[in-house]
């Protein structure tokens, strides 16, 4: 089996637990071999490959470890999307004319977060209109129990 992209995983792991034995084969290698092989016929053109030695079966970490690492993977992901996401909350706090950087390292800390909440609690509330269904008595509480803030001292 050819590995492009991530295509092919959910295949192998298919084969893999109905006991084929599962060559798992780099398309840089394959592509670079000389020959015509369309893609009807290209799992008999790599088994040819293989046979005659031309090909080399790449390493495959055990079903415990890619999943180990599929997970670690994902943490990072999410990690990379959490940074981006407090990026923006400085940024927007900076355009809001609160320097809340200088005063505190980390705005999503306990801290930091303390100060946002009212911040963003009075925001909303200020885009309060008589044409929304809602009170702002409704909002208000829908913010305290949301947000986790005393809105009394509007």
């Amino acid at each position: 089996m050819e590995s492009t992209g991530v295509y092919w995983i959910r295949e192998y792991e298919v084969l893999e637990q109905r006991a084929f034995e599962v060559i798992l084969v780099n398309g840089r290698y394959a592509k670079n071999v000389p020959g015509r092989k369309p893609d009807v016929s290209e799992p008999a053109w790599l088994r040819q490959l293989y046979s005659c030695g031309l090909l080399r079966g790449s390493f495959r970490h055990d079903a415990e470890i890619a999943t180990l690492r599929a997970y670690l993977r994902q943490r990072e992901r999410l990690v990379e999307y959490a940074a981006a996401h407090i990026q923006h909350m400085q940024k927007v706090l900076i355009e809001m004319n609160r320097q809340l950087h200088r005063l505190v390292s980390d705005i999503t800390g306990a801290t930091g977060m303390r100060i946002v909440r009212p911040i963003v609690a009075r925001a909303i509330l200020t885009c309060w209109r008589p044409t929304v269904n809602s009170s702002i008595e409704t909002i208000r509480t829908a913010l305290v129990v949301t947000i986790g803030t005393n809105m009394s001292s509007r």
